[in-house]
């Protein structure tokens, strides 16, 4: 799947260089389809403005006084043509295949559900049985270049088979219990059961998947000050309220006997205890990787440095700060403007749930970059593409619909 791309051992070719071989070629065979997507007007723009994006960036990487001693997978621009790559020859090409299979966006909401509640319960059978996380993660996967940067600290985590355990694939894991969450605002409970798997799923992980809770639940209820419905109404969310305290509870009777109490205490415990350097999780967060840059040009346009897993700067894990200090304000506003037009194209052809979801999406980002750097190349934004491209296709005029029947019923 285009989300967690686990590094399989016995695979000689990264996961992710394989999709994007992979649909390269099937965007060459129904080169008709493909050409169908790219020329649909939003996201030509989107495409066209991002790839204006990295060109900015590397004449920020090559113009500007910043530290270049870092590999040359970690230049920040090769990262973002990376996730260039990835939206146009992985996420469109999705999108358009599930169009010629008529695909709905409720169909493939409801796909991201499923893997996610299989991704839930590799990992609680993880945590469970330790022998078999450690076959999964010393033998099945190869992890090393994790454990080289993170060590010990990776001990108590690692849960499920992903490539991107400590940031994007819990903010996947989130983005399963928000859509999970519409389904219940509808009426259908089916996937209810599953939350207490797919929080323990994030918790074991890294905890910035949690917050999509508290998002979704602030954004309904904005919504339904303002008009209500079948599925968006006061009396909706306190059912809602109520469902998520019972999985809560439910997740708490799971772990009370299920799961090894070191590690319980881990979770509960880790970022609270001060590390080597005395300075714990918040600390490091709200104090010590707020790094500005030095010149009020460095603050509008940025220094061309890149912070995040380089050890010739100082060091912060906040995403805005990396992105403040390699391409400034202007960067910043771009790119949440290019990501806000995607969003907003076709808004109005959403469902009023679909409405909340998708809002509550847009503010996810908006936080979860602040605890890491979310807006690079990652599974989470490329499912997110997914879903808004098929959206933004099946919504295109009838008119141009009729001229891609023929590509659409090809097999």
């Amino acid at each position: 799947m285009v989300v967690y791309l686990p590094p399989f051992r016995f695979l000689v070719v990264s996961p992710e260089y394989l999709l994007i071989i992979g649909f390269l070629g099937w965007s060459l065979i129904h080169f008709g389809a493909f050409k169908f997507g790219i020329t649909t007007r939003s996201i030509f723009v989107f495409i066209l403005t991002f790839a204006l994006i990295v060109f900015y960036l590397i004449l920020k990487e090559y113009l500007s006084t910043g530290i270049k001693d870092v590999g040359f997978q970690h230049l920040y621009w090769v990262k973002q043509f990376r996730f260039f790559v990835n939206i146009l020859l992985v996420s469109l090409p999705f999108a358009l295949f599930l169009y010629k299979r008529k695909w709905t966006v409720e169909e493939l909401l409801e796909a991201f559900v499923v893997i996610g509640v299989v991704q839930s319960v590799f990992a609680v059978i993880m945590l469970a049985f330790p022998s078999f996380k450690i076959y999964v993660t010393e033998q099945m996967l190869d992890l090393q270049f994790m454990f080289e940067n993170k060590g010990d600290r990776l001990l108590f985590r690692i849960f499920g088979l992903s490539s991107e355990y400590l940031f994007t694939y819990p903010i996947f894991q989130g983005f399963v219990l928000m859509i999970i969450f519409t389904t219940v605002a509808q009426g259908l409970y089916k996937y209810v059961w599953f939350v207490p798997l797919i929080i323990i799923s994030i918790v074991f992980n890294a905890r910035i998947g949690i917050v999509a809770i508290p998002i979704i639940l602030f954004v309904y209820f904005v919504f339904t000050l303002r008009k209500s419905d079948a599925f968006v109404s006061l009396s909706k969310f306190i059912k809602i309220i109520s469902a998520i305290l019972l999985a809560v509870l439910l997740l708490v009777f799971s772990i009370s006997f299920f799961i090894d109490p070191e590690i319980f205490n881990y979770m509960v415990l880790r970022g609270l205890e001060s590390n080597s350097s005395g300075a714990n999780h918040w600390d490091n967060l709200f104090e010590r990787m707020l790094v500005l840059p030095s010149t009020i040009g460095g603050i509008f346009f940025g220094e061309g440095r890149y912070l995040y897993g380089n050890v010739y700067d100082v060091q912060s894990d906040i995403g805005y700060i990396n992105d403040l200090l390699f391409g400034g304000v202007f960067y910043i506003i771009v790119y949440f403007t290019l990501i806000w037009y995607l969003f907003r194209n076709k808004y109005q052809s959403f469902s009023r749930i679909q409405k909340v979801l998708f809002s509550s999406v847009f503010l996810y980002i908006i936080v979860c970059n602040y605890k890491g750097p979310l807006l690079v190349n990652n599974g989470f934004l490329r499912a997110v593409f997914i879903v808004l491209f098929l959206h933004i296709i099946n919504s295109k005029n009838e008119s141009k619909s009729v001229s891609f029947d023929n590509y659409r019923n090809l097999q």
